[in-house]
């Protein structure tokens, strides 16, 4: 399967491209708010670099939050637009579970988190258990301080909230449950792999009818 996975749930924008189930090429970039114009020059130039063309693609995902308000919308329109034109499957992977599998294996309870306005974070649980990644706690949001109730065992706090707030986290949670990462993995390959896994259980989305997981209301001046 030849799939184009884009991931701009946060302020990294990130395309990768699969062929045969292995990640070919991949492009991460902070783009700021020129990443809507950018993104389909980006997706153009890998598939040129990788030799490949549109027409080859057979499906297409993209990061579907919880995370930026302004960034779910544009990688949900320009996938959503690609799919629709090539009239190939497209699916939608969520954020938080990305980030999750991005930091790769740990013995220990996985809270990925991303960055909301206000000092608050989008946060979910994980844990590896034979061999998969098994959520233990839904989607939700809170102040970052507020982390600490859900902390019962040791953890691995992950994501770009997690190197945003690190100070308030190693204030508020004991040192010998927390563990945070020095530098954070792109999360569009991760979504590449949960895509192909969910496209191969026949999870599809409707194009038309697909938005991204907001969370919460969506505000009128973004």
């Amino acid at each position: 399967m030849n799939l184009l996975a884009v991931d701009t749930s946060g302020k990294i924008t990130g395309i990768a491209l699969f062929k045969s189930g292995e990640c070919i090429g991949e492009i991460s970039l902070v783009l700021g708010k020129g990443r809507d114009a950018r993104l389909s020059s980006l997706v153009k130039f890998l598939l040129s670099e990788c030799g490949m063309d549109f027409r080859q693609l057979d499906a297409a995902a993209f990061s579907a939050g919880p995370g930026s308000f302004t960034g779910l919308r544009v990688g949900a329109a320009y996938t959503k637009g690609v799919c629709f034109k090539l009239g190939i499957p497209l699916t939608a992977v969520n954020s938080l579970e990305t980030a999750a599998y991005s930091a790769g294996f740990s013995e220990k309870l996985i809270v990925p988190l991303t960055i909301m306005k206000g000092g608050e974070v989008y946060f979910a649980a994980f844990k590896w258990e034979a061999g998969s990644l098994v959520r233990k706690m839904q989607d939700d949001y809170c102040k970052v301080q507020n982390i600490k109730d859900i902390i019962r065992e040791p953890v691995l706090i992950t994501g770009e909230g997690a190197l945003k707030h690190a100070d308030t986290l190693r204030n508020c949670i004991p040192a010998e449950y927390l563990s945070l990462p020095e530098i954070l993995n792109p999360q569009v390959k991760a979504v590449g792999v949960l895509a192909a896994r969910q496209l191969k259980e026949g999870r599809l989305q409707e194009i038309r009818g697909l938005e991204p997981n907001y969370l919460q209301p969506f505000p009128r001046n973004v």
